[in-house]
């Protein structure tokens, strides 16, 4: 089994999910299903039905990776969800602003507005995701010199526009 230092830096092909109090979980892709394949016997080469032996039981490769990682399968998001180390938060309000923010372990800031219409989290690479909620969900992600992404989802019902 991993230890609980490369599950909390991000195994292959696994993502690292934060949350605002610390908590911190690994996900994966659930993996895909395996197919025992019955083994064929011996025929006479004359078109005779050949005999299969029964294959030995494979077990199911989802509940092998959780219970490796110690996780959960979370069935209709197609993964395993592990828990790792907590990553240290620290929270304040601004006086003057009355914008709460938040910093934490990993290098990841988050400000949120006093009326909560605008929320800006700022990742270690320079990543910037900005949400706001006036008076539709608008997100936008931007990075660098890379192409920003703006989603607006409308509550209505509709499919979400980007840009």
């Amino acid at each position: 089994p991993p230890t609980p230092n490369a599950k909390a830096a991000g195994l292959p092909g696994h993502w690292v999910v934060s949350r605002r109090d610390g908590r911190a979980f690994g996900r994966a892709p659930l993996p895909e299903e395996a197919e025992a394949e019955p083994v064929a016997g011996e025929g006479d080469g004359e078109g005779d039905a050949i005999a299969a032996e029964p294959a030995p039981a494979v077990k199911d490769p989802a509940s092998t990776l959780r219970d490796l990682l110690y996780g959960s399968v979370l069935e209709e998001e197609g993964v395993v969800e592990y828990e790792i180390d907590p990553v240290s938060v620290s929270s304040f309000m601004d006086p003057h602003t009355g914008q709460h923010v938040t910093t934490s372990g990993d290098a990841v800031i988050l400000v949120d507005d006093a009326d909560a219409s605008c929320s800006i989290c700022v990742l270690s690479d320079g990543t910037r995701i900005t949400s706001r909620s006036v008076p539709s969900m608008q997100v936008t992600i931007e990075h660098g010199t890379l192409a920003t992404i703006a989603c607006q989802i409308d509550d209505s019902g509709s499919s979400p526009v980007a840009e």
